[in-house]
């Protein structure tokens, strides 16, 4: 097989792996926003803080693999619900731009206390699988994301996309203007 087939198989297979993994946060970002109407902008960290409670409790406290990361979706899941509690119930009827800034911030703040927490350095998860990797029509892929992969690609398979038939309650349209930046009511002229 020419080298050239076999690096766009590898680039092709590597995408569509990738574009699942993105497919999957992009899926639940997107129904947080049906449901609650809020952008939340720190979607992304708590994908990145299940992945760190994994790791430590993996690799810091020595529990097994397969029982550390429905552990670690609890952890997280528990965190989300505290969060939900504290912050985003608030925020549902509050204007686009705060529930934006306030969403941006929380993301901020995940993403600086798991640089405090557990360095800027990447890490990896010990995994009970083989590191030799799986080679199809010349393109490799690690044994160790076979998992991550696959539980990825089923999920958005099996994700039921809406119909035209599907009738959605009526969103009035968002829209910003001048008066939703200002943080008090317009003097009035005398």
């Amino acid at each position: 097989m020419s080298p050239s087939i076999t690096i766009l198989a590898q680039h092709l297979l590597n995408g569509v792996l990738i574009g699942c993994a993105y497919a999957l946060i992009a899926m639940g970002l997107t129904m947080i926003f049906g449901v609650m109407n809020i952008a939340n902008f720190a979607h992304g960290e708590f994908y990145m803080l299940g992945g760190f409670v994994a790791f430590y409790l993996v690799s810091l406290i020595g529990l097994n693999y397969f029982a550390a990361l429905p552990l670690a979706v609890v952890v997280v899941v528990a965190l989300a619900l505290v969060l939900q509690h504290a912050i985003f119930r608030r925020l549902r009827e509050a204007p686009m731009m705060t529930t934006t800034l306030v969403t941006i911030g929380l993301s901020i703040f995940l993403e600086n206390f798991a640089l405090l927490l557990w360095g800027p350095q990447p890490q990896s998860i010990p995994t009970p699988f083989a590191t030799k990797p799986l080679s199809f029509l010349g393109a490799r892929r690690s044994r160790t994301r076979r998992p991550r992969h696959s539980s990825a690609f089923a999920s958005t398979a099996s994700t039921p996309t809406p119909s035209r038939s599907v009738r959605r309650s009526p969103r009035p349209p968002v829209r910003f203007s001048a008066a939703s930046f200002r943080s008090s009511p317009p003097p009035v002229a005398s």
